[in-house]
């Protein structure tokens, strides 16, 4: 697949009549075609699997709701059967009550024998509507604990999934953590290693200057004093680096000390031009010898000043890159969910206990639909979707983080100029 990078690399060549070869120009547009074509597919699919996602959301929602609504017609069956059998029950020894008064009644008024017979009329009656009402009643208790135990068991699923979810969510969550912190301890050890290099730059860098003013015979006293100088304000410098834990301010410091720096280094040129032109030229071989010996010196102070330079550039790639890695270890971290919640949210799930119902009267119907919550999904800003038509295909999915070269820029200009050579 061909990156946007060789695309902007890519060169053709041209024809004789101005424009580029067409064969060239024809194989760059089959790799961009084949390499936008894979790109399409694969956003299409990433679209298939969140719609896919969205769905399972969706049918577990409908699926608690169910068993929501499988509760509370289990409970209103079992209180209607209840009232029924109950009322029934009343009915019927009403009934046998008004039965058995009457005929005492008859009984007394034609015979003991009638009497006899009808007593035992009533009792048996009595007998079978009492077992023919408890009858009802187990039955009925029995088809409403069948009902609560079937949607206890259904709920207790769903609530051992959640608590699966949440505590997989936790270890990610701590593995995340842990993974940042080594980043952020990796990050101060290359901070502190590169002030230390630093210092050791800048002594390196005292110490040619010292050896250089001490093999040069500088007859000039404003020299010296110029030289010392500039050596007391480097050691300054260092000594306040050594002080300061905050890398971004010395450099700040060091912008707005450059041009000053400059204007000294046009006095110590000055200088120097001065002191050789008071050498006297030798008249013996041994004068010719330490002009040689001084020309040796010159010849590898500039290689040394050479060899700082490249260590120079190395240093200002470090930085740039520790800045642009410690800007992305913050975002990070802020986005980072709280152990805290997420306890919470486990404790949420994990409860498995149904609150029993005192009440034994009817359940009322829930007439009012439960308001949603129109806050944004998690996934929304990482997929960039549009909440007014989550199913739009024509909208483009990418999860390719934008171009940070203008942030690269920055950072760059940050550094221009605090590593100058020194002429």
């Amino acid at each position: 697949m061909i990156t946007p990078s060789q695309i902007r690399q890519k060169k053709i060549s041209t024809v004789e009549g101005g424009g580029y070869d067409r064969n060239e120009v024809n194989e760059l547009l089959l790799e961009v075609i084949e390499s936008y074509e894979a790109v399409y597919a694969e956003n299409k699919e990433l679209y298939r699997k969140m719609e896919i996602l969205a769905n399972r959301i969706e049918e577990y929602r409908a699926d608690e709701d169910t068993i929501k609504n499988a509760f509370i017609t289990a409970q209103k069956t079992a209180d209607k059967l209840m009232n029924e059998t109950k009322q029934k029950a009343a009915e019927s020894l009403e009934e046998s009550a008004k039965t058995a008064q009457k005929t005492v009644v008859d009984a007394k008024e034609k015979a003991d024998k009638i009497i006899s017979s009808a007593r035992d009329y009533v009792a048996n009656l009595t007998n079978e509507k009492e077992k023919a009402a408890g009858e009802i009643v187990d039955e009925a208790e029995k088809k409403a604990n069948e009902a609560l135990s079937g949607a206890k068991i259904v709920a207790q699923d769903v609530l051992e999934k959640a608590k699966t979810l949440s505590q997989e969510l936790i270890s990610k969550a701590k593995a995340e953590k842990e993974a940042q912190k080594e980043l952020v301890e990796k990050l101060n050890a290359q901070s502190k290693t590169f002030k230390e290099n630093l210092i050791s730059l800048y002594e390196q860098q005292l110490e040619v200057v010292k050896n250089m003013a001490e093999d040069t015979d500088i007859s000039n006293i404003s020299a010296d004093e110029e030289i010392e100088n500039e050596l007391n304000h480097i050691y300054a410098s260092i000594d306040k680096l050594e002080n300061d834990d905050n890398v971004d301010s010395v450099i700040e410091e060091a912008k707005e000390t450059e041009i000053k720096e400059e204007t000294e280094e046009k006095a110590e040129e000055t200088v120097w031009e001065d002191a050789q032109e008071t050498i006297e030229t030798p008249v013996n071989e041994e004068a010719d010898v330490e002009e040689a010996e001084e020309t040796d010196e010159v010849q590898n102070a500039e290689e040394e000043v050479n060899e700082q330079d490249a260590v120079d550039e190395i240093i200002e790639e470090i930085e740039s890159s520790g800045k642009k890695s410690i800007g992305s270890l913050n975002e990070v971290e802020e986005e980072t969910v709280s152990e805290e919640e997420a306890k919470a949210a486990l404790d949420a799930f994990s409860s498995d206990e149904i609150t029993p119902i005192e009440d034994t009267g009817a359940i009322p119907e829930i007439d009012d639909e439960p308001e949603i919550d129109e806050k944004p999904q998690p996934f929304e800003n990482y997929f960039h979707v549009n909440r007014e038509d989550p199913h739009n295909t024509d909208e483009t999915i990418s999860l390719i983080p934008e171009d940070d070269e203008d942030e690269d820029e920055e950072d760059n200009k940050k550094f221009k100029g605090f590593f100058k050579k020194k002429k």
